[in-house]
């Protein structure tokens, strides 16, 4: 199942469609809730406003859901990198602490 956003956008109206369109998918699919067991995000975080989307992701997991990291700081396509991507493997780390992620296992 795929739930397009542009993550760039993601506030105001953009933020409420992802949340509707998540829901009404999975309603017609058979869920009642929009709450996942797990998430995968793999090489996006330099691309997007990542802080944001730490935040928005944690109210479609379950309370003891897992999320799954794997991004290089600084690789991939320069010229498409945004300006709110982070700039440190530390820079990431203390943004999932400060987004309230209990860190289970990093390498």
């Amino acid at each position: 199942m795929a739930i397009y956003c542009d993550l760039n956008k993601i506030e105001g109206n953009s933020l409420l469609k992802l949340r509707t369109e998540t829901a009404r998918i999975l309603r017609a699919r058979g869920c009642r809730q929009a709450l996942f067991d797990s998430v995968v995000i793999s090489h996006v975080f330099n691309y997007i406003d990542y802080k944001m989307f730490l935040m928005v992701i944690r109210e479609f997991l379950k309370k003891d859901g897992l999320i799954f990291i794997n991004n290089v700081v600084d690789y991939g396509l320069p010229e498409f990198f945004s300006n709110k991507r982070p700039k440190s493997i530390n820079d990431t780390l203390q943004t999932l602490n400060r987004t309230g992620y209990k860190m289970i296992e990093k390498k």
